[in-house]
């Protein structure tokens, strides 16, 4: 905004992250850019667009290869909300739904709230990380680490609170305050 950009956020389901039914809890933002609307999600990660997308019928985008980390995107219109599907290969997941109307930041504090401290809530059950790298994804869910570059996925557990810590400071980048602390992953014995 202080730069000069035109556009306001909207409250998101995340459809492929809990069953029905889903509390929408996610923001993102719609952009104006010479009297186009597009869609802009710069932290929902997870396998969501990596650029903007037009908000008009039948929008869609296609990264230029598909790979285990880019999805294709098609945007429609369901009622007076928008769904975003996500594609890759075969494979189809409906991604995100929103309507695409302005909404105060006030109005994401109980949503955050429910977000982070719900029982059924994805954030509150397990660690998600994940980072975009220059030709591919890492990211860490539960205590599975993926890297995924070009056409090629690493996988593997992280077992113990020393392979969890080092995956976060030298794949992430996420240093624990001191060398002797440990940021113990949820549910690892």
């Amino acid at each position: 905004k202080s730069i000069g950009y035109n556009f306001f956020p909207v409250i998101v389901k995340c459809l492929f992250v809990s069953s029905d039914p889903v509390v929408p809890t996610h923001c993102a933002a719609i952009f104006i850019i010479d009297d186009k609307r597009y869609y802009v999600d710069v932290g929902l990660g997870l396998s969501s667009p990596v650029v903007p997308v037009e908000l008009c019928e039948d929008s869609s985008w296609q990264p230029k290869s598909i790979s285990p980390h880019y999805y294709s995107y098609k945007m429609q219109r369901r009622d007076n909300a928008i769904l975003l599907e996500g594609y890759n290969g075969s494979k189809r997941l409906s991604m995100v739904s929103f309507i695409p109307q302005p909404v105060e930041l006030v109005d994401f504090i109980p949503l955050n709230y429910y977000g982070s401290m719900a029982e059924t809530s994805p954030v509150a059950q397990s660690v998600i990380v994940e980072m975009f790298k220059e030709k591919g994804i890492a990211r860490i869910l539960k205590n599975r680490l993926t890297i995924s570059s070009d056409d090629k996925v690493e996988k593997r557990l992280l077992e113990t609170d020393d392979e969890f810590n080092t995956a976060l400071r030298e794949i992430f980048g996420i240093k624990v305050k001191y060398d002797t602390d440990l940021l113990i992953f949820p549910g690892m014995k």
